[in-house]
Order: C-alpha cells, then structure tokens, then sequence
C-alpha cells in the first residue's frame, strides 16, 4: 500500500474525488494540499509512483477559484475539468498539466453546471442553460439544443453510447414540463422520444441501453423507444416508484447485454416497493425481490452498481427482512435464487451512499459495513461478499478506533482497480484527522 496523495494528514483539505484513467496509467484526483494551498485543484500521479510525483493538472486559479470536478476522456489522453468560476467553465488538459483549452464560451456568462465526454472522445458536451458540443481543445462549439424561450432550459442530457445522438430533458414546447429529445452532436433537428404525457407530467429520468438501440425514461410509467422508427413502448404496467426514489435511488437499470431492465415499482402491492425485471419491449416481467414485510421496500442506491458484469444477478438494497433495517440482497434475473448478502441487526444506517460494487469478474461484491451498534463513531469498515453470500462477509478493511474509516464524502469513497492488478481496491480513509 503506498499514499498517492500529498504530506501525511492533509493539512489543509481533503481529497474530493478520485479516478483511474481508463488505461490505468494514471490516477487524477481533487485535493487540497497543504496550508499555502487550500483550494482544491486537480493532480495526476503516475501509476505505482507516490505522492512525490504528482503532476498539477489546472493552471493558476483565481482568489477563490477551484476544481469542482473533472472526467477522463475515454482514451486517457486528457481530463475535462470544471472551475468554479464564476461563471462556472469547462477546461481541458493534457494528464501532464500541459495543452490546457477553455472548452466552454467565456463570453457566455451562465454558469457549466454538467459535462460529459463522448464514449469514443470526440467531443465534449456540457449545459450552460443551453446543451452545447465542442472539440476537446474548445474549438467548433455547437448549440444543439436549439433556441430557447427565455426561463426555460435543458436540465440533464446522456450520450449515446456509440456516440451519434445525445438525449436530453427540455422544458422546449411548455414551460416546467419537462420532455425527452435527442438530437445530432453537430446539432440539428431535435427529435421528441416521449410518447404525449397525461396531466402535463414530466419525464423524471432516461437511460440509453448499452448497445445505444432504446432508450428508457420514466414518467407516470416506465417506455422504451427511439424516434423516429421505434415509438414508446410500455415496459411497467405502474409506476416506478419515482418520487419515493428521486432522493435516495434510481429506479431503473439496463441490464450490460441490453437484453433486460430491472427496475423497482409499486406494481403488486400498493405503498410497497419491489424490484422487478422485463424485457424492452414489455414482455417477460418478473419480480425478484423477496416477499417484503409490512412497510418493507427495495431501493437501487444511485452509487450501487445494480446488474452484474455478466448480466446474471441485480443486486438491491431492502428491508426485506426487518422493516427499517436495510440489507443488501442478489437474485438472478429469472428469480431463481434470491440471496442475503448483509444481516443488519438493528435500525440501519447503512443508507448512506456508499457503493456496492461487482468485481470486474463478477465473483464479489464491495461495500461497506457501517451497522449500528451502539458504539458512538464506529469506524466505517470495506467488505467483500460473494453474489451467492457462500460465505459471510470478508473483511477489507479494518478501520482504527482512532479513525472515521471509509471517508465515505470521496466520490467515490471506494473503487475496483483494473490494471495492473484487478482485484486490488482503491479506497480513502480519514486517520486522525487526515484524509
């Protein structure tokens, strides 16, 4: 075990965020470093190298400027990161610090409030109010979502992942009623996806299968579709359970192969949520959780990883065994196993956003142990487990008494290493003060 980032305690801050590059020869992370220091900025250290050799990524920041976050692109050659501001603008930079690019307008004054890398690199799109696409290096800047009314605004977008369309949630043709388009990185005509919406109700969310051929968004119920040749489709004959999960969850998630989504609705019972899984085109619907107690739910953490590499297994999180203890369970995607993974043993506080995710193999299961026992400031604590819970929980990492554990504020607190060793696991951690 070696420390990547800087002097021993963190003096002044505390790392925000960390992520391999997808070739794993480099890890970028925001920190503060020391007390001259402070402001978060984004560094860089060579793979197996310790702290000694990180490289700054942004250049001089302004009195009160710093680093909010920052991507990879999908070939590791540059990191996307956003400046505080304000306004709030969207740079590019070689892993080294060098070729540094404004890639967002600066004479357009709306704060950059997301971003995203196309999957092959080629562009970069982020929303100033508008969804606008650039070349890494700032240059041929597009509005593709096209003109807007004054008040109104694009809220969240998703590439496709072969990179030819963008999806994206607009208030275009009503005020506050929010509908799903895509459209051309280059720009152009912007398709509608969503079939009409009863009682001018709003898309809440979408997702691009992996293989880019549907999409899925929700509403007042789960569709597929991609205009113009695939109209909506009907996948859940309820509602996901939407508003209970727009704070805590998703409700839904393809499946890698594309072939499967499992998502979570108040389908059998009512007041009970469950996780069930179809086919695209609506058929083959199967519930996979287990039989809930009274007021029991399941949930799909938005930080959990929830189908399995292979396709096989959802994982999800329920008290499906105690009401108000959260556990974490598997089942196979034809219902055939459902397995207890977790055995919380009293009110959980395992609720906090701290991941649950499959190995690159799919054989285990990180996440981290955080139970109520009564001891006030237990440390947070890393776990393996296997799909099927063979066997009990193996311990990963065992936090100091002195120690808060898992710094559980990281995005992520945890992650699964891919090169050169991949079972090996990344995680920060909080000892006597420092991070």
């Amino acid at each position: 075990m070696s420390r990547v980032t800087g002097s021993a305690g963190f003096s002044a801050g505390f790392v925000t965020k960390f992520q391999w590059a997808p070739d794993s020869s480099r890890l970028a992370f925001i920190a503060g470093q020391s007390l001259a220091n402070s402001s978060p900025q984004l560094y860089t250290v060579i793979s197996g190298e310790d702290f000694n050799a990180q490289v700054q990524v942004n250049g001089p920041l302004a009195s009160g400027e710093f680093v909010r976050d920052f991507e990879w692109s999908p070939d590791s050659t540059r990191l996307a990161y956003l400046l505080s501001g304000p306004p709030a603008q969207l740079h590019s930079a070689a892993p080294d610090g060098t070729g540094r690019a404004a890639v967002s307008d600066p004479q357009v004054l709306q704060d950059v409030t997301a971003f995203g890398w196309a999957p092959d690199g080629s562009r970069l799109a982020y929303l100033a109010v508008e969804l606008y696409t650039a070349l890494p290096d700032g240059s041929d800047r597009v509005p593709v979502s096209g003109s807007f009314q004054f008040g109104r605004a694009v809220v969240g977008f998703q590439w496709s992942p072969d990179s030819t369309r963008l999806a994206y949630l607009a208030d275009l043709d009503t005020d506050d009623v929010f509908e799903l388009f895509s459209v051309s990185p280059q720009g152009g005509v912007s398709l509608k996806v969503n079939a009409p919406l009863p009682g001018a109700r709003s898309v809440e969310g979408f997702s691009w299968a992996p293989d880019s051929s549907l999409i899925a968004y929700y509403a007042d119920q789960l569709y597929t579709a991609n205009p113009p040749d695939v109209p909506s489709v009907v996948v859940s004959p309820a509602p996901p359970g939407a508003s209970e999960l727009l704070l805590s969850g998703k409700p839904f998630e393809w499946s890698p192969d594309s072939a499967s989504i499992a998502y979570i609705a108040e389908q059998d019972s009512p007041g009970v949520l469950e996780v069930y899984v179809g086919n695209p085109d609506g058929s083959g619907r199967q519930k996979v959780s287990g039989t809930m107690p009274t007021n029991g739910d399941a949930v799909f953490p938005l930080v959990d990883q929830v189908w399995a590499p292979d396709s096989s297994r959802v994982l999800y999180r329920a008290d499906q065994v105690l009401n108000n203890a959260l556990d974490m369970f598997t089942s196979t995607r034809d219902a055939s196993s459902n397995d207890q993974l977790t055995d919380t043993p009293t009110l959980s506080v395992n609720t906090f956003p701290t991941p649950g995710l499959w190995s690159p193999d799919g054989s285990r299961i990180l996440f981290v142990e955080d139970k109520d026992t009564g001891a006030s400031g237990a440390p947070v604590d890393l776990q393996l487990q296997t799909p099927e819970a063979a066997a009990g929980p193996e311990p990963v990492y065992d936090a100091p008494a002195n120690s808060v554990g898992v710094w559980r504020m990281a995005r992520p607190p945890v992650a699964w290493a891919r090169q050169p060793t991949p079972g090996e696991i990344i995680y920060t951690s909080a000892v006597s003060g420092g991070i």
